[in-house]
């Protein structure tokens, strides 16, 4: 006899109606836990694919007058040349969770998408469902992969990833579009205008500029920007004004030995 305050018995059954749990495969699983499509009023996992084909129409539909090919060109490549999705590969389910995060990348976050990210990303879904996993989250997931990549640039294979990451104007147009999506891959996980194209530009616009990031066993902690080596602003990961702990502050000297607070700065005038 199942007793109704058993959570797993009410999970597994009850709250999925007449389309349960048991009926779906383990990414099916994962990714009604993602969408939430009303399962109690569907009888069989038919109406479960016609559900998502239709929500597939209504993600895709404002780009249909321009063609898919010319609006989503890396969500095309993702799915038709990058990703070997075996038998998945022409899935109404994973297409639409690429269409959709990467129209969600675009929009909400400012990033261009990046098809080797995204393989990895869906990869990493993929791996982690095989395991046991119910749940996925496909931005953090990917924010992750971003970083990862940006501080293997800048820290050795096998060495900690800790300390301060500095980021100067280059006359080099590819090497400056380099060091800005340094920079808006090391802004992940913050509130920091710099994880959108515009102001991570305008950290290095000049000569005089300088953008430091210290990072702390491989997360971003702290954002110091500064003009002709005076403090401009100084941030924590809540975008809120801060003054750095002195031992910090010593080791960015070490980087820059010019660098002074600003008396006025108006980072600092929030912290007092």
């Amino acid at each position: 006899m199942q007793i109704l305050g058993n959570n797993n018995y009410y999970s597994n059954n009850l709250s999925f109606g007449k389309l349960t749990k048991a009926k779906l495969t383990p990414f099916k699983r994962a990714f009604c836990e993602m969408y939430h499509p009303p399962l109690e009023k569907m009888n069989k996992v038919d109406d479960l694919l016609i559900w998502v084909s239709n929500k597939y129409k209504e993600v895709l539909k404002p780009h249909e007058m321009f063609g898919i090919e010319e609006v989503l060109v890396p969500w095309k490549k993702c799915v038709e040349e990058k990703l070997d999705l075996a038998r998945h590969r022409n899935s109404i389910f994973w297409k639409f969770l690429i269409l959709k995060n990467i129209k969600d990348l675009n929009s909400t976050y400012i990033f261009e998408p990046k098809v080797d990210v995204i393989v990895k990303t869906i990869e990493d879904i993929k791996e982690s469902i095989k395991q046991g996993s119910q749940k996925f989250n496909f931005y953090r997931q990917y924010e992750n992969h971003l970083r990862e990549n940006a501080l293997k640039k800048y820290f050795k294979n096998g060495e900690e990833k800790n300390g301060w990451i500095e980021f100067s104007y280059n006359d080099d147009a590819q090497k400056q579009a380099e060091t800005t999506e340094d920079i808006r891959a090391l802004s992940t996980g913050t509130k920091w205008c710099t994880k959108g194209s515009l102001y991570s530009g305008l950290a290095v616009e000049s000569q005089d500029d300088k953008f430091y990031i210290y990072v702390e066993n491989g997360k971003t902690k702290y954002a110091v920007r500064t003009e002709r080596n005076y403090t401009q602003e100084i941030r924590d990961t809540h975008n809120d004004a801060t003054y750095l702990p002195e031992e910090l502050f010593e080791s960015l000297k070490k980087i820059n030995g010019e660098i002074k607070y600003w008396d006025n700065n108006s980072s600092l005038l929030d912290a007092i």
